[in-house]
């Protein structure tokens, strides 16, 4: 197993990228250990590297790195914790969790970090986001971000994991609940402009940046600024195609609604049909139904 070259690799990347050894570690671990990891005299855990590595927009080549049983078995309920999600199987994911928390005594602070956010995104599926919530998505972002405020997303320079991306994501939902459409866009518009500034490895890219436009378009459609919507969700679709192909339905649905919206109805709703149409593929008859309940409401027609 050759070790040396990953920390050297990470020496020349944090170098590329212009970022200080106190900017890339800060809360992951001591520029210390940073600089023996760089220098290869110390062999970090799977998950201190996976870190360091995504600060600096890549990914870490963690299968070079030795792991314990415990680690393996946690990386491997997380990979089918989000499947779940994806497919919307609560259920199974209580079950996971339970098995995440409990094959060993302690969690290091990476896993910890993963099973606050887990859980979080669980229960606000079941029960909506709350005040209380936010707090306690905010809580999990500063176990590796420990002086961070939600401020210096807009006035500090800032490297995030990718946890720590929909960690922030998961912060900004909770504001469209609380009605806090201004904050929610803030937060939208920096993660918007991070990703598409910094270099992020592409997998996690297609995880998170078309939830954001989608997100993003729907709260700019709210507040009534129906042209940015439309921008938004036609450069959505576009991503999706490259990117997240599991959220094309709702762009599609949502930009043919915007466009209605925005005065050219008979355009908006041809092509809302079409999205309402993927949706009935999927087997999604809950989203046609309110789909088609959202244009009896707004434009008075039956689709």
């Amino acid at each position: 197993m050759n070790i040396f070259p990953l920390g050297k690799r990470l020496y020349k990347l944090r170098l590329e990228r212009k970022i200080s050894q106190k900017d890339l570690c800060d809360g992951l671990c001591s520029i210390p250990s940073l600089s023996r990891i760089e220098s290869g005299d110390q062999v970090p855990s799977r998950k201190l590297l996976e870190s360091l590595y995504q600060r600096c927009g890549y990914k870490a080549p963690v299968n070079d790195v030795p792991a314990t049983d415990v680690e393996l078995q946690r990386d491997n309920l997380e990979t089918e914790i989000s499947l779940c999600f994806l497919k919307n199987g609560n259920n199974d994911i209580d079950t996971l969790l339970d098995e995440y928390k409990n094959c060993s005594e302690k969690m290091n602070k990476f896993e910890e970090q993963n099973y606050i956010l887990f859980s979080l995104i669980s229960k606000a599926k079941k029960l909506g986001y709350t005040f209380e919530q936010k707090k306690s998505f905010l809580d999990a972002f500063l176990l590796t971000h420990p002086n961070f405020q939600i401020e210096d997303l807009y006035s500090k320079k800032i490297f995030l994991t990718a946890t720590e991306i929909t960690i922030i994501n998961n912060i900004a939902i909770a504001d469209i609940k609380l009605s806090k459409q201004k904050e929610a866009i803030a937060i939208f518009e920096f993660l918007k402009n991070y990703i598409e500034n910094n270099i992020i490895d592409e997998e996690e890219k297609a995880k998170i940046y078309p939830a954001i436009i989608l997100n993003l378009a729907s709260l700019y459609d709210d507040i009534g600024n129906y042209k940015k919507a439309v921008k938004l969700m036609k450069e959505s679709i576009k991503i999706c195609a490259n990117y997240g192909k599991f959220l094309l339905a709702p762009c599609i649905t949502n930009y043919g609604f915007f466009i209605a919206r925005n005065g050219n109805i008979d355009t908006g709703i041809s092509i809302l049909k079409d999205g309402l149409l993927f949706f009935e593929y999927l087997g999604d008859t809950e989203t046609v139904k309110q789909g088609k309940q959202a244009v009896k409401t707004y434009f008075d027609i039956d689709i």
